[in-house]
């Protein structure tokens, strides 16, 4: 795998089978080693909000299939967009490094009896969380 852009850390989030339209046909498809790039807006009538958070109306992303060892396709996004930079190969190992601190923070959270954990910053994927519930 290449370089992080910008040396930062790389986005690489599972998705839902029902998040939405190019999601779920990966889903359906139920193909492992499928990559799509699409692009994501908000909501109708939130585009203001999202102008007013000086959030981007619109982002690119990368939905990846990858077939976990349990036999389960994980559909992944990615603003690792460059296929031939980040080959869709890789992105098994960059989940299953991702893992180990999904479930860190799960046990955080169950440890510590909080159900929500949100972001404290306008970008949820920068994980700076702190408990809703505070």
């Amino acid at each position: 795998m290449g370089p992080l852009p910008h040396g930062r850390a790389a986005l690489c989030l599972p998705l839902s089978p029902l998040s939405f339209g190019a999601v779920n046909r990966l889903f359906e498809e139920n193909q492992a080693g499928q990559s799509a790039v699409v692009e994501l807006r908000p909501p109708n009538g939130s585009v203001g909000a999202f102008r007013v958070a000086g959030l981007p109306e619109r982002i690119r992303v990368r939905l990846v299939t990858v077939r976990l060892s349990t036999g389960e396709l994980e559909v992944l996004a990615t603003d690792l967009l460059d296929e031939a930079l980040y080959p869709m190969a890789e992105f098994g190992e960059l989940y299953h490094q991702r893992w180990g601190i999904e479930t860190y923070y799960g046990l955080v959270k169950s440890r510590l009896d909080l159900e929500n954990f949100t972001a404290c910053r306008p970008r949820p994927y920068d994980r700076t969380c702190t408990p809703r519930s505070f």
